[in-house]
């Protein structure tokens, strides 16, 4: 139940892609807290490494690992009238980027291997006190949460 309930709002959120605002980003581009930040990064963290495991992966080596600001990334998230029905605001939505280094069997999985590939990462949280969840993730931020 769930996760049927964050693949709705993954689904969401890609169709948020849409245009820039030319409107002020004010508040939304004041930062999360370190320790904010840190909890989103450990998170991505602990995916990646996961995926070490995941079928079809030959190798898997984290470069970097990093929460990133974007506050027109993140003004146009905000701006969505879905975002407001699920009660987003710029304190549970947290942008994290990833470089890695993978290797995968093409033979069982049409992924391409590659050095230094980039992630970009959307985690979004109910409350302050709540933990971070992975939203989406991708290589290219345009056209994508």
């Amino acid at each position: 139940m769930r996760r049927k309930m964050y693949l709705l709002i993954t689904i969401f959120l890609f169709a948020l892609g849409a245009g820039c605002s030319s409107s002020q980003t004010g508040d939304a581009a004041e930062q999360l807290s370190q320790a904010d930040k840190d909890a989103a990064v450990e998170v991505v963290t602990k995916h990646l490494e996961d995926r070490k495991n995941d079928f079809g992966v030959i190798s898997l080596s984290i470069n970097s690992v990093w929460a990133v600001e974007n506050a027109q990334h993140l003004q146009n998230i905000l701006e969505d009238e879905h975002a407001a029905k699920m009660g987003l605001t710029k304190e549970n939505i947290a942008l994290v980027d990833a470089y890695i280094n993978v290797q995968y069997d093409e033979t069982k999985v049409p992924d391409q291997s590659g050095e230094n590939v980039y992630i970009g990462f959307t985690l979004i949280r109910q409350d302050k006190d709540s933990p971070w969840l992975i939203n989406n993730y991708g290589q290219v931020w345009a056209g994508l949460l």
